[in-house]
């Protein structure tokens, strides 16, 4: 069974010296093949593809990346037949919801389905960071831009896709119980249920949750829970961006490699940076499904809840190098 251990924090991921010859991503480069994307790889001709759950699982998939064999769990919560009507305004329509009912009951089985989940974020967490700029020309980081100015050539990419196989991993997930009957519950369906049995019936609707996350993460062998997760990605964010900062270091002097500059200073692309960032990847993996999970690496709020419960271990987490 999973453990709480002590947070973790960006420098932990990080080398600690400002240039290191045997982990520059421009001296572990072969600039030769620094192209952009092929058009088949991306959106457009040469562009980074936009961060896709359906692309990500295909790769995961093809890779020989399967989720858990469990597709079942069994939890003290039982789903009455009648269910709350209500209505909501989805894109200018007025759509009809039912919001299902509980009562509490002897163990019922359930569905559960498993999430591939970026563990580099492209939206939350590589949209908008300073890292884009070094992933390649303006016409390659598009979709990721945000506001970031490439400092690569033109027509050249390190190649990377937020939907690669190493960035994914399978996690726990409500979407068997969300859709349909609407077991899980939202927002409004929420408030239409209170309006109609009361703050009771909400609180059996939470305990249900907190069940359900309790047995997905124990089903599937200590997986992390997975839904809305920002304070991840916040904390994969500040590493990218400590990444970048280094980056910057190394093109303004610190690293002594020759990286062809041209006249408005765009240079050739870091070949290496990909295969840290799947070193990222790996990390932040062993945080989701590892012995021991840390703060704030959750990837959902009900799984931070959840650790909380959890005895805190001994050991402390030891110093990984990405870059």
């Amino acid at each position: 069974m999973s453990q709480l251990g002590e947070s973790v924090a960006p420098p932990e991921f990080l080398s600690g010296v400002d240039h290191d010859e045997n982990t520059c991503p421009w001296h572990k480069a072969d600039n030769e093949s620094a192209d952009a994307m092929d058009e088949t790889d991306g959106d457009d001709d040469g562009a980074m593809p936009k961060n896709l759950g359906g692309k990500l699982k295909q790769k995961m998939m093809a890779a020989g990346d399967k989720p858990p064999d469990v597709d079942t769990l069994r939890v003290s919560y039982k789903t009455l037949d009648d269910k709350v009507k209500y209505t909501i305004t989805d894109q200018g329509k007025i759509k009809t919801k039912f919001q299902t009912r509980f009562k509490d009951s002897d163990p019922k089985e359930y569905p559960l389905k498993y999430a591939p989940h970026h563990l580099v974020p492209g939206n939350e967490s590589l949209k908008g960071n300073p890292l884009v700029a070094f992933l390649g020309a303006e016409s390659v980081i598009t979709h990721f831009a945000d506001g970031q100015s490439s400092v690569i050539k033109d027509g050249k990419s390190v190649g990377y896709d937020v939907n690669r196989a190493p960035n994914g991993v399978w996690l726990p997930s409500p979407y068997a119980v969300s859709m349909g009957a609407n077991i899980w519950g939202n927002e409004a369906g929420l408030l239409a249920l209170e309006a109609a049995d009361g703050s009771a019936a909400v609180g059996l609707v939470h305990q249900f949750r907190a069940a359900y996350v309790a047995e997905s993460i124990r089903v599937c062998g200590g997986r992390q829970f997975h839904m809305r997760h920002v304070d991840y990605s916040a904390l994969v964010s500040k590493i990218l961006a400590k990444i970048a900062e280094k980056l910057y270091k190394m093109v303004k002097g610190a690293c002594p490699l020759d990286k062809g500059k041209t006249a408005d200073d765009k240079v050739n692309p870091p070949m290496g940076l990909s295969g840290r960032l799947d070193s990222l990847s790996g990390e932040m993996k062993t945080l989701l499904v590892g012995g021991i999970w840390r703060a704030p690496a959750f990837t959902d709020d009900l799984t931070m809840t959840y650790a909380m419960t959890l005895d805190k271990a001994a050991a402390t987490q030891s110093v990984k190098k990405v870059l």
